[in-house]
């Protein structure tokens, strides 16, 4: 496990039980992938085995030891195993950690002892099996699987907690840019872009594995490149801004050596090539290009204008997640009440490019960022998976279409008085709209939400070229499901692309 820090920091001095019940989970969620190298070690035979092993561990290795009077320490798992003692909230939080790690369902069971008093005085790990049943974890008890008789409960499942972790959640605290549609274009997509790779950053940090930390590492990486890139430009260093891009190439030519295929498009190469291209267009068409917008707007409209992008950046999303549904085929065999939708979805779309100069790709990253900020997942993630059943996270698009109506308004503001081309009904509702979907129409829309890598899922290609090439290899895979037999279940493996 990587060493602790050896930092305590103060969440609050005068804390009250229920947030020293958010701190748990919240400090869960941060440092969870600490204890992924420890998890891999304890797997066993199946779940029943792996909480076993996790319960000896910690049982036979971990010193129960009571905070210091009038203080309550939250420690990592990392915090737990390095100094060999803790209490039980130390406990529950190394064996749920190393429960995700090893791929066991579970969670945090907070319970009291008397019958006058709800609030909970103890805290301990249950590991979830696939019949239903709940195995406890907790290192205060002499055996395995034994639990204290308890007054009142409060199980935390992990599906469940980072709903649950509120106003401090990482993905919240991720700052929006300026959406005013007049700012300097250039300037909004790196901003764009560097919130996107944020997002993505804090999404893999909920979850385990040597992916989702090379994902998180990745994200860092990105994050700062955009972050020299953004200074570049405000500086108005043109030069600097095209060789940091230049340099984001080569360093990944550089780690291209050993990879499987070196002529692969990766990530950083397309950021880099990005960064590059937006100092060469600046330059050719002189400083004066950095203003994006295409149309002069009265105060009024632009007001609006900022506040309906501002709202669909952090509320309303989710609702317009029929927009990354583009490949033809696809979009001919969709359910009819989806293709609806979707088109008025794109006519409010069409407002801001139209009567605001906010190009395409612009309005489609804000909304892709929003859906990351909202429902954990990229855009092309959560169609993949609504398609074939229900998942976690899609619960928040109802809270998107509550907030439609405010952007309706703000819509409404913007034609001076004319009608939306989109009704308070026309939002994204995926597991609705979909019900009564044919397998084959699950499959179309599964198959154009392919990427070629894990890692392309997570970012749309940024030239011409890459997206023709993007939506070659889609077509391919939506002909061949049109070619299957009537009877292909939805679940059955995509042909290759």
């Amino acid at each position: 496990m990587p060493a602790a820090t050896g930092q305590r920091t103060l969440i609050k001095a005068d804390g009250i039980t229920s947030e020293i019940v958010q701190a748990v989970l919240s400090t869960f969620r941060q440092s969870h992938s600490q204890a992924f190298p420890l998890s891999q070690l304890l797997k066993g035979v199946n779940a029943q085995d792996t909480a076993r092993r996790v319960f000896d561990l910690i049982k036979h290795n971990i010193r129960y030891v009571l905070d210091t009077a009038g203080q309550q320490d939250i420690p990592t798992p990392s915090r737990v195993v390095g100094q060999g003692f803790s209490d039980c909230k130390g406990y529950a939080i190394l064996a749920v950690s190393l429960l995700k790690g090893a791929g066991v369902d579970g969670g945090f069971r907070f319970v009291s002892y008397k019958k006058s008093d709800t609030r909970p005085t103890h805290v301990y790990a249950f590991a979830k099996l696939s019949n239903g049943q709940t195995l406890t974890i907790d290192p205060c008890m002499p055996g395995f699987n034994q639990e204290q008789t308890y007054q009142h409960k409060q199980d935390y499942p992990m599906s469940a907690i980072y709903a649950i972790s509120g106003p401090d959640d990482e993905l919240e605290r991720i700052a929006s840019p300026n959406l005013d549609p007049e700012m300097h274009g250039p300037m909004a997509d790196l901003q764009l872009m560097r919130e996107a790779a944020a997002l993505e950053g804090a999404i893999a940090s909920t979850i385990s594995g040597p992916d989702a930390i090379a994902l998180q590492r990745a994200s860092e990486e990105a994050v700062a490149d955009y972050d020299a890139a953004i200074r570049a430009l405000a500086e108005g260093n043109l030069d600097r801004l095209e060789y940091l891009g230049e340099g984001i190439i080569q360093r990944d030519a550089a780690a291209a050596v050993g990879r499987r295929r070196r002529n692969t498009k990766t990530r950083r190469a397309r950021r880099g090539k990005l960064i590059k291209n937006v100092a060469r267009a600046t330059k050719r068409a002189g400083r004066g290009a950095l203003r994006f917008a295409k149309r002069a707007v009265t105060a009024p409209v632009r007001l609006a204008a900022t506040a309906a992008l501002r709202l669909l950046g952090r509320q309303v999303a989710p609702a317009f997640l029929y927009i990354f549904i583009t490949n033809p085929k696809t979009v001919e065999a969709l359910p009819e009440k989806v293709k609806r939708k979707r088109n008025r979805q794109l006519a409010i779309m069409r407002v801001f490019t139209q009567k605001l100069g906010v190009s395409e790709g612009r309005f489609r990253t804000i909304v892709a960022n929003g859906i990351k900020r909202k429902m954990r997942q990229t855009p092309q993630q959560v169609l993949s998976r609504v398609v074939t059943g229900p998942i976690s996270g899609i619960g928040v698009a109802p809270a998107a279409l509550a907030f439609l109506p405010q952007l309706l308004e703000l819509i409404q503001k913007i034609l001076g008085g004319g009608k939306a081309p989109m009704g308070k009904d026309d939002g994204a509702d995926p597991e609705g709209d979909f019900f009564s979907a044919t397998p084959r129409q699950r499959r179309m829309v599964r198959a154009s939400m392919q990427r070629s890598t894990p890692q392309d899922r997570a970012e749309e290609p940024t030239t011409y070229e890459e997206e023709s090439e993007l939506q070659t290899r889609q077509m391919r895979s939506v002909e061949a499901v049109e070619q299957e037999p009537e009877d292909t279940p939805e679940e059955a493996p995509l042909p290759d692309n």
